[in-house]
Protein backbone atom coordinates (compact mmCIF):
# COMPACT_ATOMS: atom_id res chain seq x y z
CA UNK A 1 0.00 0.00 0.00
CA UNK A 2 1.20 3.43 -0.70
CA UNK A 3 2.29 5.82 1.92
CA UNK A 4 -1.04 7.93 2.41
CA UNK A 5 0.35 11.43 1.22
CA UNK A 6 1.67 9.43 -2.12
CA UNK A 7 -1.46 6.83 -2.58
CA UNK A 8 -2.83 8.75 -5.96
CA UNK A 9 -0.57 9.85 -8.13
CA UNK A 10 -0.52 10.98 -11.77
CA UNK A 11 1.91 9.15 -14.36
CA UNK A 12 3.97 11.28 -16.65
CA UNK A 13 5.01 8.80 -19.93
CA UNK A 14 7.99 10.35 -21.01
CA UNK A 15 8.62 8.52 -24.89
CA UNK A 16 12.54 8.15 -24.63
CA UNK A 17 14.04 4.56 -25.75
CA UNK A 18 11.07 2.89 -24.91
CA UNK A 19 11.07 3.84 -21.30
CA UNK A 20 8.65 4.77 -18.65
CA UNK A 21 9.57 7.22 -16.17
CA UNK A 22 7.17 7.70 -12.88
CA UNK A 23 6.48 10.38 -11.05
CA UNK A 24 4.57 10.23 -7.90
CA UNK A 25 2.98 13.52 -7.00
CA UNK A 26 0.39 14.04 -3.84
CA UNK A 27 -3.48 14.58 -4.61
CA UNK A 28 -3.82 17.68 -3.06
CA UNK A 29 -0.90 19.43 -5.66
CA UNK A 30 -2.64 17.70 -8.48
CA UNK A 31 -3.53 20.52 -11.01
CA UNK A 32 -6.95 19.59 -11.52
CA UNK A 33 -10.29 20.76 -9.75
CA UNK A 34 -10.98 20.46 -5.80
CA UNK A 35 -14.19 18.33 -7.12
CA UNK A 36 -11.72 16.18 -8.83
CA UNK A 37 -9.34 15.90 -5.86
CA UNK A 38 -11.82 15.58 -3.58
CA UNK A 39 -13.57 12.81 -5.84
CA UNK A 40 -9.87 10.79 -6.01
CA UNK A 41 -9.36 11.24 -2.07
CA UNK A 42 -12.47 9.05 -0.84
CA UNK A 43 -11.13 6.18 -2.37
CA UNK A 44 -11.52 3.77 0.55
CA UNK A 45 -7.57 2.87 0.50
CA UNK A 46 -7.30 6.88 1.08
CA UNK A 47 -9.80 6.88 3.87
CA UNK A 48 -9.02 3.76 5.45
CA UNK A 49 -5.38 5.22 6.11
CA UNK A 50 -6.77 8.12 7.76
CA UNK A 51 -8.61 5.80 10.07
CA UNK A 52 -12.09 5.79 8.60
CA UNK A 53 -13.99 2.72 8.37
CA UNK A 54 -15.76 1.18 4.91
CA UNK A 55 -19.17 2.02 6.22
CA UNK A 56 -18.04 5.48 6.87
CA UNK A 57 -16.38 6.16 4.22
CA UNK A 58 -19.55 4.81 2.11
CA UNK A 59 -21.58 7.46 3.80
CA UNK A 60 -19.05 10.29 2.85
CA UNK A 61 -19.38 8.86 -0.75
CA UNK A 62 -23.00 9.12 -1.10
CA UNK A 63 -22.83 12.75 1.00
CA UNK A 64 -20.52 14.43 -1.41
CA UNK A 65 -21.69 12.77 -4.83
CA UNK A 66 -25.19 14.25 -3.79
CA UNK A 67 -23.49 17.24 -3.69
CA UNK A 68 -21.66 16.92 -6.67
CA UNK A 69 -18.29 16.93 -5.09
CA UNK A 70 -18.02 20.32 -3.58
CA UNK A 71 -16.20 20.66 -0.07
CA UNK A 72 -17.73 21.88 2.55
CA UNK A 73 -14.82 23.32 4.66
CA UNK A 74 -11.97 24.16 2.22
CA UNK A 75 -11.40 26.10 -0.90
CA UNK A 76 -8.19 25.38 -3.64
CA UNK A 77 -5.76 25.41 -1.14
CA UNK A 78 -6.64 25.71 2.68
CA UNK A 79 -9.15 25.62 5.27
CA UNK A 80 -11.74 28.40 5.33
CA UNK A 81 -12.77 30.22 8.21
CA UNK A 82 -15.26 27.97 8.92
CA UNK A 83 -13.19 24.73 8.76
CA UNK A 84 -10.59 25.86 10.60
CA UNK A 85 -13.26 26.96 13.60
CA UNK A 86 -14.57 23.50 13.52
CA UNK A 87 -11.34 21.57 13.36
CA UNK A 88 -10.38 23.33 16.72
CA UNK A 89 -13.49 22.69 17.80
CA UNK A 90 -14.04 19.21 17.14
CA UNK A 91 -10.23 18.70 18.78
CA UNK A 92 -11.99 19.14 22.07
CA UNK A 93 -15.24 16.59 22.37
CA UNK A 94 -14.73 16.76 25.91
CA UNK A 95 -16.70 20.06 26.16
CA UNK A 96 -19.86 18.03 24.27
CA UNK A 97 -19.38 15.27 27.36
CA UNK A 98 -17.99 13.22 24.68
CA UNK A 99 -14.57 11.37 25.38
CA UNK A 100 -11.79 12.84 23.70
CA UNK A 101 -10.52 9.27 23.78
CA UNK A 102 -13.69 8.30 21.70
CA UNK A 103 -12.37 8.52 18.38
CA UNK A 104 -8.68 7.94 18.12
CA UNK A 105 -8.71 5.83 14.85
CA UNK A 106 -8.71 9.30 12.95
CA UNK A 107 -5.43 10.23 11.81
CA UNK A 108 -5.02 13.71 11.77
CA UNK A 109 -2.89 15.87 9.99
CA UNK A 110 -1.40 19.94 10.45
CA UNK A 111 -1.31 20.95 6.62
CA UNK A 112 -3.40 18.58 4.81
CA UNK A 113 -6.66 20.37 4.21
CA UNK A 114 -7.85 18.29 1.53
CA UNK A 115 -7.67 15.64 4.52
CA UNK A 116 -9.08 17.92 6.81
CA UNK A 117 -12.34 18.41 4.86
CA UNK A 118 -12.92 14.31 5.29
CA UNK A 119 -11.66 14.19 8.80
CA UNK A 120 -14.23 17.17 9.70
CA UNK A 121 -17.14 15.95 8.16
CA UNK A 122 -16.87 11.68 9.58
CA UNK A 123 -16.22 13.18 13.03
CA UNK A 124 -19.18 15.71 12.57
CA UNK A 125 -21.23 12.02 11.72
CA UNK A 126 -19.78 10.49 14.58
CA UNK A 127 -20.01 12.99 16.98
CA UNK A 128 -23.92 13.38 15.79
CA UNK A 129 -24.42 9.47 16.23
CA UNK A 130 -23.03 9.85 20.19
CA UNK A 131 -24.66 12.90 21.12
CA UNK A 132 -28.35 11.93 19.81
CA UNK A 133 -27.97 7.99 20.72
CA UNK A 134 -25.43 7.79 23.52
CA UNK A 135 -22.01 6.18 23.70
CA UNK A 136 -22.12 3.68 26.69
CA UNK A 137 -24.55 0.25 26.80
CA UNK A 138 -26.38 1.08 29.73
CA UNK A 139 -27.64 -2.70 30.38
CA UNK A 140 -24.01 -4.08 29.69
CA UNK A 141 -21.84 -1.17 30.35
CA UNK A 142 -19.97 -1.43 27.39
CA UNK A 143 -18.95 1.06 25.22
CA UNK A 144 -20.97 1.30 22.12
CA UNK A 145 -18.91 0.75 18.50
CA UNK A 146 -18.23 4.04 16.70
CA UNK A 147 -21.21 4.24 14.12
CA UNK A 148 -22.17 7.56 11.81
CA UNK A 149 -26.06 9.41 11.39
CA UNK A 150 -28.08 9.38 8.65
CA UNK A 151 -27.05 10.35 5.30
CA UNK A 152 -29.94 12.98 5.84
CA UNK A 153 -28.95 13.67 9.19
CA UNK A 154 -25.45 14.48 8.33
CA UNK A 155 -26.53 16.89 5.51
CA UNK A 156 -28.99 18.65 8.32
CA UNK A 157 -25.81 18.98 10.89
CA UNK A 158 -23.27 20.20 8.25
CA UNK A 159 -25.88 23.07 7.39
CA UNK A 160 -24.24 25.21 9.82
CA UNK A 161 -25.92 28.59 9.83
CA UNK A 162 -23.78 31.92 9.87
CA UNK A 163 -25.92 33.65 12.60
CA UNK A 164 -25.11 34.67 16.18
CA UNK A 165 -25.97 31.26 17.37
CA UNK A 166 -22.03 30.02 17.40
CA UNK A 167 -20.94 26.48 16.16
CA UNK A 168 -20.81 24.78 19.46
CA UNK A 169 -23.93 25.83 20.31
CA UNK A 170 -25.48 24.13 16.80
CA UNK A 171 -23.17 21.14 17.52
CA UNK A 172 -25.05 21.03 21.05
CA UNK A 173 -28.28 20.91 18.97
CA UNK A 174 -27.36 17.28 17.92
CA UNK A 175 -28.19 16.01 21.29
CA UNK A 176 -31.65 15.21 22.68
CA UNK A 177 -33.94 18.27 22.35
CA UNK A 178 -35.10 17.73 26.08
CA UNK A 179 -34.78 20.75 28.24
CA UNK A 180 -32.79 19.67 30.48
CA UNK A 181 -30.16 17.73 28.61
CA UNK A 182 -29.72 21.18 26.42
CA UNK A 183 -29.22 23.05 30.07
CA UNK A 184 -26.83 20.25 31.31
CA UNK A 185 -25.09 20.63 27.31
CA UNK A 186 -24.58 24.33 27.36
CA UNK A 187 -23.70 24.27 31.41
CA UNK A 188 -20.81 22.22 30.59
CA UNK A 189 -19.32 24.49 27.72
CA UNK A 190 -19.86 27.53 29.67
CA UNK A 191 -18.31 26.32 32.56
CA UNK A 192 -15.26 24.62 30.23
CA UNK A 193 -14.78 28.23 29.15
CA UNK A 194 -14.91 29.87 32.58
CA UNK A 195 -13.04 27.55 34.97
CA UNK A 196 -10.38 25.64 34.14
CA UNK A 197 -10.28 22.08 33.93
CA UNK A 198 -9.03 21.16 37.16
CA UNK A 199 -7.18 17.16 37.39
CA UNK A 200 -5.28 17.80 41.20
CA UNK A 201 -7.63 16.69 44.15
CA UNK A 202 -7.48 17.94 47.61
CA UNK A 203 -7.61 16.03 50.97
CA UNK A 204 -9.51 18.43 52.54
CA UNK A 205 -10.83 17.53 55.52
CA UNK A 206 -13.86 18.48 57.88
CA UNK A 207 -12.71 21.99 59.48
CA UNK A 208 -13.28 20.17 62.93
CA UNK A 209 -10.63 17.91 62.51
CA UNK A 210 -8.05 20.79 61.85
CA UNK A 211 -9.82 24.15 61.53
CA UNK A 212 -6.28 25.62 60.25
CA UNK A 213 -5.48 22.84 58.20
CA UNK A 214 -8.42 22.97 56.02
CA UNK A 215 -8.59 26.59 55.43
CA UNK A 216 -5.11 26.16 54.05
CA UNK A 217 -6.29 23.14 51.97
CA UNK A 218 -9.52 25.02 50.78
CA UNK A 219 -7.71 27.73 49.69
CA UNK A 220 -5.68 25.50 47.27
CA UNK A 221 -8.67 23.96 46.04
CA UNK A 222 -10.56 26.96 45.15
CA UNK A 223 -7.67 28.59 44.02
CA UNK A 224 -6.67 25.52 41.45
CA UNK A 225 -10.68 25.44 40.63
CA UNK A 226 -10.72 29.44 39.66
CA UNK A 227 -13.36 30.31 42.18
CA UNK A 228 -10.00 32.49 43.91
CA UNK A 229 -7.47 34.64 42.28
CA UNK A 230 -5.62 33.89 44.91
CA UNK A 231 -4.97 31.60 47.61
CA UNK A 232 -3.45 34.59 49.92
CA UNK A 233 -7.10 36.50 49.00
CA UNK A 234 -8.55 38.20 52.39
CA UNK A 235 -11.69 36.30 54.64
CA UNK A 236 -14.58 37.86 53.24
CA UNK A 237 -13.44 37.04 49.78
CA UNK A 238 -12.45 33.83 50.83
CA UNK A 239 -15.79 33.35 52.58
CA UNK A 240 -17.69 34.46 49.43
CA UNK A 241 -15.76 32.09 47.02
CA UNK A 242 -16.69 29.27 49.22
CA UNK A 243 -20.40 29.63 49.51
CA UNK A 244 -20.52 30.20 45.91
CA UNK A 245 -18.81 27.32 45.49
CA UNK A 246 -20.82 25.08 47.92
CA UNK A 247 -23.74 26.74 45.86
CA UNK A 248 -22.47 24.79 42.87
CA UNK A 249 -22.50 21.58 44.76
CA UNK A 250 -25.46 21.55 46.19
CA UNK A 251 -24.71 22.28 49.62
CA UNK A 252 -26.02 24.83 52.05
CA UNK A 253 -24.03 27.98 51.36
CA UNK A 254 -22.81 28.66 55.49
CA UNK A 255 -19.42 29.19 54.84
CA UNK A 256 -18.36 25.92 56.73
CA UNK A 257 -15.71 23.06 55.78
CA UNK A 258 -17.98 20.30 56.52
CA UNK A 259 -18.01 17.00 55.89
CA UNK A 260 -20.04 16.76 52.27
CA UNK A 261 -17.93 20.54 51.36
CA UNK A 262 -14.66 18.93 52.51
CA UNK A 263 -15.43 15.72 49.97
CA UNK A 264 -16.66 18.20 47.23
CA UNK A 265 -13.44 20.55 47.60
CA UNK A 266 -11.39 17.38 47.22
CA UNK A 267 -12.82 16.30 44.16
CA UNK A 268 -10.97 17.30 40.58
CA UNK A 269 -12.85 19.32 38.50
CA UNK A 270 -12.29 17.22 35.69
CA UNK A 271 -14.25 14.51 37.49
CA UNK A 272 -17.00 16.62 38.06
CA UNK A 273 -17.18 17.63 34.38
CA UNK A 274 -17.15 13.77 33.67
CA UNK A 275 -19.81 13.42 36.12
CA UNK A 276 -21.64 16.03 33.95
CA UNK A 277 -21.16 13.88 30.64
CA UNK A 278 -22.97 11.06 32.75
CA UNK A 279 -25.61 12.56 33.25
CA UNK A 280 -26.15 14.01 29.55
CA UNK A 281 -25.71 10.32 28.62
CA UNK A 282 -28.58 9.15 31.25
CA UNK A 283 -30.79 11.78 29.38
CA UNK A 284 -29.74 10.10 26.33
CA UNK A 285 -31.09 6.81 27.75
CA UNK A 286 -34.08 8.29 28.53
CA UNK A 287 -37.13 7.71 26.40
CA UNK A 288 -39.98 10.79 26.37
CA UNK A 289 -41.31 11.83 29.36
CA UNK A 290 -45.23 11.99 29.23
CA UNK A 291 -47.46 15.24 29.80
CA UNK A 292 -47.86 14.33 33.49
CA UNK A 293 -45.32 12.15 35.64
CA UNK A 294 -43.09 12.25 38.91
CA UNK A 295 -39.70 12.88 38.58
CA UNK A 296 -37.47 12.23 42.06
CA UNK A 297 -33.74 12.77 41.45
CA UNK A 298 -32.32 10.60 44.26
CA UNK A 299 -29.22 12.81 44.61
CA UNK A 300 -31.01 16.36 44.43
CA UNK A 301 -33.52 14.96 46.90
CA UNK A 302 -36.07 16.69 44.95
CA UNK A 303 -39.31 15.53 43.55
CA UNK A 304 -41.03 17.39 40.59
CA UNK A 305 -44.21 17.35 39.64
CA UNK A 306 -45.19 17.86 35.67
CA UNK A 307 -48.77 18.14 34.55
CA UNK A 308 -48.85 18.77 30.47
CA UNK A 309 -45.37 19.09 30.09
CA UNK A 310 -45.28 22.04 32.76
CA UNK A 311 -43.53 22.17 35.92
CA UNK A 312 -46.14 22.17 38.58
CA UNK A 313 -44.77 21.86 42.49
CA UNK A 314 -40.91 21.19 43.57
CA UNK A 315 -40.35 19.01 46.85
CA UNK A 316 -37.74 17.77 49.20
CA UNK A 317 -37.49 14.38 49.90
CA UNK A 318 -35.17 12.14 52.54
CA UNK A 319 -33.77 9.30 50.69
CA UNK A 320 -32.17 5.88 51.78
CA UNK A 321 -29.16 5.76 54.07
CA UNK A 322 -25.82 4.53 52.49
CA UNK A 323 -26.79 1.29 54.04
CA UNK A 324 -30.47 1.20 53.02
CA UNK A 325 -30.67 2.63 49.27
CA UNK A 326 -33.38 4.00 47.36
CA UNK A 327 -33.61 2.23 44.04
CA UNK A 328 -33.89 3.68 40.46
CA UNK A 329 -37.50 2.89 39.25
CA UNK A 330 -40.14 3.53 37.05
CA UNK A 331 -43.37 2.36 37.98
CA UNK A 332 -47.10 4.50 37.95
CA UNK A 333 -49.19 5.80 41.07
CA UNK A 334 -52.05 3.89 40.90
CA UNK A 335 -53.63 4.95 44.65
CA UNK A 336 -53.35 7.77 47.43
CA UNK A 337 -53.48 6.28 50.98
CA UNK A 338 -54.53 7.87 53.51
CA UNK A 339 -53.70 7.40 57.28
CA UNK A 340 -51.85 4.24 55.76
CA UNK A 341 -50.97 1.22 58.61
CA UNK A 342 -46.85 0.52 58.06
CA UNK A 343 -46.32 -3.20 57.71
CA UNK A 344 -42.39 -2.93 59.15
CA UNK A 345 -40.22 -4.57 56.61
CA UNK A 346 -38.81 -8.02 58.16
CA UNK A 347 -35.04 -6.56 57.62
CA UNK A 348 -36.14 -3.54 60.17
CA UNK A 349 -38.08 -5.79 62.37
CA UNK A 350 -35.33 -8.43 63.22
CA UNK A 351 -32.70 -5.53 63.34
CA UNK A 352 -33.94 -2.51 65.08
CA UNK A 353 -37.49 -3.28 66.73
CA UNK A 354 -36.59 -6.83 67.87
CA UNK A 355 -33.86 -5.53 69.79
CA UNK A 356 -35.35 -2.36 71.49
CA UNK A 357 -38.37 -4.70 72.63
CA UNK A 358 -35.75 -7.05 74.37
CA UNK A 359 -35.43 -3.98 76.02
CA UNK A 360 -38.55 -2.65 77.04
CA UNK A 361 -41.96 -4.26 75.79
CA UNK A 362 -43.55 -1.50 76.33
CA UNK A 363 -41.54 0.41 73.60
CA UNK A 364 -44.38 -1.73 70.77
CA UNK A 365 -47.37 -0.18 72.55
CA UNK A 366 -45.53 3.27 72.52
CA UNK A 367 -45.16 3.65 69.11
CA UNK A 368 -48.61 2.19 67.97
CA UNK A 369 -46.62 -0.90 67.12
CA UNK A 370 -48.90 -4.56 66.69
CA UNK A 371 -47.69 -8.06 66.34
CA UNK A 372 -49.26 -10.71 64.85
CA UNK A 373 -48.93 -14.43 63.89
CA UNK A 374 -50.49 -16.14 60.69
CA UNK A 375 -52.35 -12.74 60.23
CA UNK A 376 -53.57 -13.20 64.10
CA UNK A 377 -52.61 -10.75 66.80
CA UNK A 378 -50.27 -11.13 69.44
CA UNK A 379 -49.87 -9.60 73.34
CA UNK A 380 -46.25 -8.71 73.43
CA UNK A 381 -46.78 -9.30 76.96
CA UNK A 382 -47.38 -13.12 76.69
CA UNK A 383 -44.17 -13.69 74.45
CA UNK A 384 -40.90 -14.81 75.77
CA UNK A 385 -38.30 -12.12 74.47
CA UNK A 386 -35.40 -13.62 75.73
CA UNK A 387 -35.72 -16.84 73.53
CA UNK A 388 -36.47 -15.01 70.03
CA UNK A 389 -33.37 -14.41 68.30
CA UNK A 390 -33.11 -11.63 66.27
CA UNK A 391 -32.35 -13.60 62.64
CA UNK A 392 -35.47 -15.57 63.32
CA UNK A 393 -38.11 -12.86 64.36
CA UNK A 394 -41.36 -14.76 63.95
CA UNK A 395 -43.62 -12.03 63.74
CA UNK A 396 -45.30 -9.38 61.49
CA UNK A 397 -45.16 -5.89 62.96
CA UNK A 398 -47.62 -3.25 61.64
CA UNK A 399 -47.74 0.28 62.83
CA UNK A 400 -51.31 1.56 63.18
CA UNK A 401 -52.09 4.98 61.40
CA UNK A 402 -52.21 8.22 63.06
CA UNK A 403 -49.68 11.58 63.12
CA UNK A 404 -47.35 10.04 64.70
CA UNK A 405 -47.15 6.87 62.04
CA UNK A 406 -43.87 6.47 60.05
CA UNK A 407 -45.51 6.81 57.30
CA UNK A 408 -47.35 10.15 58.03
CA UNK A 409 -50.72 10.88 57.52
CA UNK A 410 -50.78 10.00 53.83
CA UNK A 411 -48.89 7.43 51.32
CA UNK A 412 -48.45 7.01 47.30
CA UNK A 413 -49.06 3.71 45.95
CA UNK A 414 -46.75 2.37 42.98
CA UNK A 415 -46.06 -1.17 42.47
CA UNK A 416 -42.26 -2.51 42.18
CA UNK A 417 -40.27 -5.17 43.22
CA UNK A 418 -38.24 -3.04 46.28
CA UNK A 419 -41.40 -2.40 48.28
CA UNK A 420 -40.48 1.31 48.28
CA UNK A 421 -43.30 4.23 47.97
CA UNK A 422 -43.37 7.62 48.54
CA UNK A 423 -45.40 9.06 51.75
CA UNK A 424 -45.31 11.37 54.34
CA UNK A 425 -43.23 12.25 57.82
CA UNK A 426 -43.98 12.85 61.46
CA UNK A 427 -40.30 14.21 61.25
CA UNK A 428 -40.45 17.35 59.56
CA UNK A 429 -37.00 19.13 60.48
CA UNK A 430 -34.62 16.84 58.72
CA UNK A 431 -36.14 18.32 55.58
CA UNK A 432 -34.10 21.29 55.95
CA UNK A 433 -30.58 19.57 55.93
CA UNK A 434 -28.71 20.05 52.35
CA UNK A 435 -27.55 16.10 52.70
CA UNK A 436 -30.91 14.57 53.49
CA UNK A 437 -30.30 10.45 52.72
CA UNK A 438 -31.62 9.22 56.23
CA UNK A 439 -34.92 6.40 55.62
CA UNK A 440 -34.81 2.85 55.09
CA UNK A 441 -35.37 3.15 51.06
CA UNK A 442 -38.85 4.89 51.01
CA UNK A 443 -39.10 8.55 50.25
CA UNK A 444 -40.27 10.09 52.77
CA UNK A 445 -41.84 13.84 51.53
CA UNK A 446 -41.98 17.19 52.59
CA UNK A 447 -45.49 18.31 51.19
CA UNK A 448 -47.15 15.35 50.45
CA UNK A 449 -51.04 16.38 50.73
CA UNK A 450 -50.35 19.41 48.43
CA UNK A 451 -48.69 17.12 45.87
CA UNK A 452 -52.17 14.76 46.36
CA UNK A 453 -54.33 17.31 45.57
CA UNK A 454 -52.55 18.54 42.27
CA UNK A 455 -52.97 14.90 42.01
CA UNK A 456 -56.15 14.29 42.34
CA UNK A 457 -57.75 17.45 40.82
CA UNK A 458 -56.07 16.75 37.47
CA UNK A 459 -57.29 12.93 37.73
CA UNK A 460 -61.15 13.94 38.09
CA UNK A 461 -60.81 16.66 35.63
CA UNK A 462 -59.19 14.44 33.11
CA UNK A 463 -61.80 11.52 33.46
CA UNK A 464 -64.62 13.86 34.28
CA UNK A 465 -65.22 12.25 37.48
CA UNK A 466 -66.59 14.11 40.84
CA UNK A 467 -66.76 11.96 43.53
CA UNK A 468 -63.11 12.82 44.65
CA UNK A 469 -61.68 16.15 44.70
CA UNK A 470 -58.90 18.13 46.83
CA UNK A 471 -62.11 19.02 48.80
CA UNK A 472 -63.11 15.94 49.33
CA UNK A 473 -59.78 14.67 50.37
CA UNK A 474 -59.97 17.33 53.25
CA UNK A 475 -63.47 16.00 54.36
CA UNK A 476 -61.56 12.53 54.67
CA UNK A 477 -58.68 13.44 56.67
CA UNK A 478 -61.18 15.01 59.12
CA UNK A 479 -62.70 11.41 59.13
CA UNK A 480 -59.07 10.04 61.18
CA UNK A 481 -59.34 6.90 59.16
CA UNK A 482 -57.70 4.34 57.09
CA UNK A 483 -58.75 5.23 53.28
CA UNK A 484 -57.63 4.78 49.93
CA UNK A 485 -58.59 6.32 46.70
CA UNK A 486 -58.19 4.80 43.56
CA UNK A 487 -56.45 7.07 40.57
CA UNK A 488 -58.64 6.45 37.34
CA UNK A 489 -55.63 8.03 35.52
CA UNK A 490 -52.17 6.66 37.23
CA UNK A 491 -49.38 8.82 37.06
CA UNK A 492 -46.20 7.49 36.10
CA UNK A 493 -43.13 8.30 38.68
CA UNK A 494 -39.57 7.86 38.07
CA UNK A 495 -37.05 7.70 40.48
CA UNK A 496 -33.74 8.42 38.99
CA UNK A 497 -30.00 8.96 39.47
CA UNK A 498 -27.94 12.07 38.35
CA UNK A 499 -25.56 13.51 40.03
CA UNK A 500 -25.65 16.57 38.57
CA UNK A 501 -28.10 19.12 37.43
CA UNK A 502 -28.63 22.51 36.58
CA UNK A 503 -30.26 25.67 38.21
CA UNK A 504 -30.59 28.92 37.16
CA UNK A 505 -28.57 27.77 33.68
CA UNK A 506 -26.06 26.92 36.36
CA UNK A 507 -24.48 23.18 36.81
CA UNK A 508 -24.91 21.80 40.25
CA UNK A 509 -22.99 18.89 41.15
CA UNK A 510 -24.36 16.89 43.74
CA UNK A 511 -22.63 14.33 45.81
CA UNK A 512 -22.63 11.19 44.11
CA UNK A 513 -24.53 9.82 48.11
CA UNK A 514 -23.98 6.12 47.08
CA UNK A 515 -21.20 5.68 44.69
CA UNK A 516 -23.39 4.76 41.66
CA UNK A 517 -21.11 7.27 39.55
CA UNK A 518 -17.76 5.06 39.64
CA UNK A 519 -18.94 2.03 37.64
CA UNK A 520 -19.42 4.64 34.61
CA UNK A 521 -16.48 6.74 35.08
CA UNK A 522 -14.29 3.78 34.77
CA UNK A 523 -15.71 2.71 31.48
CA UNK A 524 -16.23 6.23 30.20
CA UNK A 525 -12.38 6.94 30.04
CA UNK A 526 -11.83 10.45 29.57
Amino acid sequence: MFKLITFLSVILILSSCKTEVKKVIPIEKLKISIQKKLKLALDEEYTSDLGINKSANDLLIEFYKKNLFNPKWINDSTLTDEGQKLKIILSNKFQFGIPNSRYTSLKWGNTNFLQDEILITTTLAYLANDLQSGFIEKDTLLLKPIQTVSLQRLEEITDFKSDSTSYIRQIVQFGPADTNYQFLAVGLIDYCSKYPIDTNKFDVQNFKRDTLFAEVKTRKSLFSKGYLKSEDTDSVTFIEALKLFQAHNGLRTDGLIGTYTAIALSESTRNKLMRTALSMEKWRWKNEYPLKYVQINIPEYLLRLYMDDTLRSINRVIVGKTDTKTPELTSKIRQLVLYPYWVVPQSITSKEICAKVKQNVNYLAKNQYKIFRNDKEVDPKTVNWAKVKDNTFPYRVRQEFGPNNSLGIIKFEFHNKYGVYVHDTPNKGIFNNDIRSFSHGCMRLQNPVELAKFILDKDSINKKRNDFTSLEMDSLFLLNKNYKIDLRDPVPIFVEYKTVTVAEKVLIFHPDIYFRDEKYLKLMNF
